[in-house]
């Protein structure tokens, strides 16, 4: 009788996993989506704010700025990134440096751009500059 109950739900795993297994990959890409998500906004923050504590050290230049900014974004792999800084050119009048940064979705996350679309990560930093 074992026997029968057993060869009579042969298909039985294999039906619920087809029904499961999409279920559990939308899941797991999700939260590794989710996660990227914050990762790349962090990162964004502290990027602004490198660039902007390097920018309001007098003689400090855009190339510099950019430089700062860049290396910590390497560091968690965000790439294509649109950075500017106001004002263009830092000189001994200026007051707030302004670090903005712009991340789009689409070169680098797997599945959001499928789902959000288009729409860029923007963070900026702003600070006083400092007079010596």
């Amino acid at each position: 009788m074992n026997r029968k109950l057993q060869s009579d739900r042969t298909g039985a795993a294999a039906i619920e996993m087809a029904l499961t297994l999409p279920v559990l990959l939308l899941l797991l890409f999700g939260a590794y989506e989710i996660s990227r998500a914050n990762m790349i906004m962090h990162g964004c923050e502290a990027a602004a704010y490198e660039g902007a504590r390097v920018g309001i050290v007098p003689g400090a230049t855009v190339a510099e700025v950019n430089d700062a900014v860049n290396e910590v974004l390497a560091t968690i792999g965000i790439g294509n990134a649109n950075v500017a800084t106001t004002p263009v050119n830092l000189d001994t009048d200026t007051e707030t440096v302004q670090v903005s940064i712009e991340v789009s979705f689409a070169d680098n996350f797997l599945l959001a751009p499928v789902f959000v679309g288009s729409a860029p990560f923007v963070r900026a930093c702003e600070m006083t500059r400092e007079n010596f």
